[in-house]
């Protein structure tokens, strides 16, 4: 079905559970209607999905942003505990791609952890599992620190209050652009679960707004890469914002111009194919989940996921974020985000069409800037 076709239906109105999205600003630019009865919109779309309706309560054809099981990902300690699980049953690590990381409500993991004198040569940093925009974060450049909050003495084991806290370790060795550290955020869709479709989309790169070094840890501006943090810290923040928010490309012109790398593509050639494969694995860890939890099958949702990079140019997974950034802050995401929202409406609606008509999806005319990770009725795997 033409892509074109897709975004100018007859029907064209969508329901918003509250405020003004950019979302609703694209929809509208395109024609679209907002209306308040839920059953006539062919989009359906929670800003708090604390307000979401049980799946049995749409309609068949509604595009409805949320797919059950999601969670278990954007949770910091049970995104852990997926990785580790696909790990025992496919024997697929992910070791290679996600930061040393201890369950600190795991009593044995942790007693263990403490009493590693290793782990005292390292810095570590924790976070509160449920929190979002870098709250909660702590560094510990000395763990004794750590080890006098989180383990009662007389007994060695960890306290009780542990059970909502992760440790990390700390990138010690963080890919510096023009001094700053800094952190990527991609974007991927879950646009079907029967079949799964999941797809990837290019991000923005996040710089820190002071220059890095291996001190003053409690300083947010050089450590914690994270733009709500940078925001709260820096009250100039909006003045400079377009030099922190870089594109995928301008990164990768630093990093060739800096001698850092002799591939001259590198972004397509090397750093996206490991950003896919790692998105790849994190939904297979959690596909058994989405499918067995939903009973409506016009569910979807738009995730991102953080990644650091390290001196080598190792992209590190840092966290999955459910309602990722879609602001407008910056030339780089005025150009990036509206465009994939566009595309993500398209994408969801012709998954929408094909299903009505029980029509394979083996390929979608809608996909354009989005990149394909699982499409399951064609039978591609990314990495596989």
């Amino acid at each position: 079905m033409p892509r074109q076709l897709l975004y100018t239906r007859s029907v064209k109105r969508y329901w918003q559970s509250d405020g003004e999205t950019v979302l609703a600003g694209v929809l509208h630019e395109h024609g679209w209607e907002r209306t308040e009865d839920m059953h006539t919109a062919s989009l359906v779309y929670y800003v708090r999905r604390a307000h979401r309706l049980h799946d049995t309560e749409y309609i068949a054809g509604q595009a409805v942003n949320y797919v059950k099981g999601s969670d278990l990902l954007t949770r910091k300690h049970s995104l852990t505990e997926r990785l580790r699980a696909y790990e025992a049953e496919t024997g697929v690590p992910a070791a290679g791609f996600q930061p040393l990381t201890v369950l600190l409500a795991n009593q044995t993991e942790c007693t263990q952890f403490f009493h590693t004198p290793d782990n005292y040569q390292k810095v570590w940093l924790t976070k509160v599992t449920s929190s979002s925009r870098g709250r909660g974060i702590v560094i510990y450049p000395d763990l004794n620190v750590a080890r006098r909050l989180y383990v009662n003495e007389s007994t060695g084991m960890c306290h009780p209050h542990s059970d909502n806290v992760i440790m990390q370790q700390y990138l010690e060795n963080p890919l510096l652009l023009e001094g700053k550290k800094s952190e990527m955020r991609s974007y991927w869709l879950i646009a079907s679960v029967h079949p799964l479709l999941v797809l990837y989309h290019d991000g923005t790169v996040r710089r820190n707004t002071e220059d890095w070094r291996a001190d003053d840890w409690d300083n947010p501006l050089i450590h914690i890469a994270n733009t709500y943090q940078q925001k709260l810290a820096d009250p100039n923040y909006h003045e400079t914002a377009e030099q922190r928010k870089w594109s995928l490309e301008k990164m990768g012109l630093y990093v060739q111009n800096e001698n850092m790398t002799p591939e001259t593509q590198w972004v397509e050639s090397t750093l996206k194919p490991r950003l896919k494969y790692m998105l790849a694995h994190v939904a297979n860890s959690t596909a058994t989940e989405w499918r067995t939890g939903s009973e409506h099958d016009g569910g979807f949702t738009l995730l991102g996921m953080d990644t650091i990079l390290d001196a080598d140019l190792r992209p590190w997974l840092t966290e999955i974020q459910v309602g990722p950034g879609v602001s407008l802050d910056s030339p780089t995401k005025r150009r990036i985000i509206p465009r994939m929202l566009r595309e993500m409406v398209n994408i969801v609606l012709e998954v929408q069409w094909y299903r009505a008509r029980n029509i394979t999806m083996q390929t979608l005319g809608s996909v354009q800037y989005f990149e394909w990770l699982i499409n399951e009725d064609a039978g591609f795997f990314w990495g596989q």
